[in-house]
């Protein structure tokens, strides 16, 4: 925890295997369980732990219920619901499930955040080109959000399209 006011650092977790340090890539707190994108994985425990610095209660998910092995860039919640960004995939958690609920394969994703109860990506195709979407948890495409080249005025469209492959 950082009191920021202090500027001081009350503990430090280190949660990779084997009690090695390992990047971790984003937090969040979902019901009673801290989840941590870490590049082992993602990775949970119990808020009610007595002590979560301990590697040894942490929990890799990756691997299981859908959700592939190996490196998380970033987890969040909405409305209750896990979402990670895994390489330039996003999935979100059903039950105890992972599904696929976006990739774009002409664009990297550079970037992932809740607004509103909305997930809002920011994509950059290899030429350069970007744009931010707002997607619902189904993985439609509300909103896209671009900049013309030439200006600086941001375009918005309206979409209900959704780009869903059959695997991540």
């Amino acid at each position: 925890a950082l009191p920021i006011c202090k500027y001081e650092i009350k503990d430090t977790w280190v949660i990779g295997n084997n009690g090695n340090q390992a990047g971790v890539n984003g937090v969040c707190l979902v019901k009673n369980n801290f989840f941590a994108a870490t590049d082992e994985g993602l990775k949970q425990t119990d808020i009610n732990q007595s002590n979560p610095s301990n590697f040894t209660n942490w929990k890799t998910i990756s691997g299981s219920g859908g959700l592939p092995v190996g490196p998380i860039q970033d987890v969040l919640s909405v409305n209750d619901q896990l979402v990670v960004l895994k390489n330039d995939s996003v999935l979100i958690q059903k039950g105890i499930t992972w599904q696929l609920l976006y990739y774009n394969n002409t664009a990297n994703i550079t970037a992932l955040n809740i607004a509103a109860g909305k997930i809002v990506a920011g994509e950059r195709t290899t030429t350069g080109i970007a744009r931010v979407i707002q997607l619902n948890t189904n993985g439609q495409i509300e909103k896209t959000f671009s900049q013309d080249r030439k200006s600086t005025r941001l375009n918005s469209s309206h979409s209900s399209v959704s780009r869903m492959p059959s695997s991540a």
